[in-house]
């Protein structure tokens, strides 16, 4: 399972901050209303036989290292679940994915920038940044919602992206378990909207 669903111990802090305690920098989603592209989240994949140690699947951008590597046994691929509900058999293109199954000591295989794609095609899917805003359509509404990480971020709105009209969203948000989230009117007109930092 995706390191950065749930709730990943008794006394993690992300059930209150949405901080991910496996992928620094990261978001840890809590519900699923928080996934900012749920079609493009991984929730579960097939992991290598010889990198299971526990029972998440961790993967980071920042660096161009397997933590944890995918299986590649359906025919060089590997099962792929995603947070919408959907699934896919995703096929590797790089041969440093496809690792045999040696059933003993795991070592990570090494990846250069001409055989990263495979894990880029990961990591992208596995976390997001904790600033990023996750929609979602309700009648004459919309309810946005963002980790409850970065505090001192206020959502903005503006009808007209071209200017700089940002102004701040009201209600005040409700945080809960790792979210703030708000319930914007959206009847009257299009609306932009962005998380400041101040």
């Amino acid at each position: 399972m995706n390191a950065v669903m749930g709730k990943t111990g008794l006394n993690d802090s992300s059930t209150s901050n949405g901080q991910s305690t496996w992928v620094i920098g990261k978001r840890q989603f809590l519900k699923t209303s928080s996934i900012p592209d749920p079609a493009n989240t991984i929730v579960f994949l097939d992991e290598h036989p010889d990198s299971i140690n526990d029972g998440f699947f961790i993967g980071s951008s920042s660096q161009l290292q397997w933590s944890d590597l995918p299986g590649s046994q359906h025919a060089g691929g590997c099962g792929v679940g995603f947070a919408d509900g959907h699934g896919e058999i995703h096929i590797w293109v790089n041969s440093a994915t496809k690792v045999p199954v040696h059933y003993g000591l795991f070592t990570a295989p090494t990846i250069t920038p001409s055989t990263s794609g495979d894990y880029q095609w990961v990591t992208n899917r596995l976390a997001v940044d904790p600033s990023a805003l996750a929609i979602k359509r309700r009648t004459n509404a919309v309810e946005i919602a963002w980790s409850a990480l970065p505090t001192n971020y206020v959502l903005e709105a503006n009808t007209d992206i071209s200017t700089l009209n940002w102004t701040p969203v009201p209600p005040k948000p409700i945080a809960d378990y790792g979210t703030k989230s708000v319930s914007v009117d959206t009847s009257n007109s299009v609306s932009f909207f962005r998380l400041h930092k101040y």
